[in-house]
């Protein structure tokens, strides 16, 4: 709806944050993962690993762990080359988030997911385990308040910054 309209650089969807954000900071620190079905992998690589897992309603996630058990490595290219379908209703957007809970917390319990799989360092095991479900709620709220601190109060959210040092803001006044 937002690319029919013209507004997706007006009005950022919701996924903005993780594939304009969070894909690319995972990738500089070898921890990116596929994501559904605009991913592409080597038919080396999902030979060396048995094809592609399901024994995870996640599988682009368990096939990205299964991958890096067998020492390759994955990475996020930051450009858009494809669109998806976004969940048309409440319920939907829902049954989407639960379902990719779930998948994650499956991963813990798979001989190739973050706690047992082979090959993957403290760092990538930690980064992979599904702890995003459980602080994904407190950054949305610190989002929403901290603008609002700054607004009725003057109070920066870093001591260090001040508003003329925001990239956004120093871009839109060159």
């Amino acid at each position: 709806m937002q690319t029919n309209l013209g507004l997706e650089n007006i009005w950022p969807d919701e996924q903005r944050l993780f594939f304009d954000e969070i894909a690319p900071s995972r990738d500089g620190w070898d921890v990116s993962f596929c994501c559904g079905s605009c991913s592409i992998a080597r038919r080396k690589a999902v030979d060396a690993i048995g094809g592609f897992p399901t024994e995870s309603i996640t599988e682009d996630l368990l096939t990205t762990l299964s991958m890096l058990n067998k020492g390759y490595k994955t990475r996020y290219l930051n450009e858009r080359l494809s669109m998806g379908l976004a969940a048309e209703n409440l319920t939907g957007y829902f049954v989407q988030r639960e379902r990719w809970c779930q998948g994650g917390i499956q991963t813990l319990y798979l001989h190739n997911g973050p706690l047992r799989g082979p090959g993957l360092s403290l760092f990538q095991r930690i980064m992979f385990l599904p702890a995003s479900w459980l602080v994904q709620y407190l950054v949305r709220l610190m989002i929403l308040l901290i603008p609002i601190v700054y607004l009725w109060f003057g109070l920066l959210p870093l001591y260090f910054t001040e508003v003329p040092d925001s990239p956004r803001f120093a871009s839109a006044h060159c």
